[in-house]
């Protein structure tokens, strides 16, 4: 939205994986001493709260926000996935541990692109006719921030959906 060069873009993005890399170790080490259930449901608070955040940006935000937000959401993501992955390992019978891993990879990785394309999806119903303008940079910044606002909404309401299934 502001015209950042490619280079400021892609070191404002390493944010997220930044996160995730500083609580994912330690988020491992507590849920081996505590149980996997409170720090998935912290880390998946921590993702609501950095969806929100990311929902409340607009043109005028500064750069530094972006990163934070994206940072906060990283290390949610941290807390709560190593945990999430131990406890689906660990109610893995031990002779399909090799299978329970590679469908818990696929089904990571489908997750993934579902997520891409649903966000996508919700970013191009608020868009409308205007998503062609966006392909032929004609459209204003400002013009797609609701787009944007209305994907990063979504998201916070599919991670509150994880969150609720999580504390059963």
């Amino acid at each position: 939205m502001k015209a950042l060069p490619t280079g400021t873009s892609g070191a404002l993005l390493l944010a997220l994986p930044i996160g995730n890399i500083l609580t994912g170790q330690i988020s491992g080490k507590i849920s081996d001493v505590i149980g996997t259930k409170k720090p998935i449901i912290i880390g998946f608070i921590v993702c609501v709260f950095a969806l929100f955040l990311l929902s409340t940006l607009s043109v005028e935000s500064h750069a530094y926000q972006v990163a934070m937000y994206l940072f906060i959401l990283g290390a949610g993501a941290g807390v709560a996935y190593g945990p999430l992955n131990s406890a689906i390992m660990g109610e893995s019978p031990e002779k399909d541990r090799g299978i329970t891993s590679g469908l818990l990879k696929m089904m990571t990785n489908f997750g993934s692109s579902l997520g891409v394309a649903l966000t996508l999806l919700v970013a191009g119903l608020v868009m409308g006719p205007k998503m062609a303008m966006v392909a032929a940079h004609t459209i204003k910044p400002a013009e797609i921030m609701p787009a944007f606002q209305s994907a990063f909404f979504f998201c916070m309401v599919l991670q509150i959906w994880d969150w609720f299934l999580s504390s059963w």
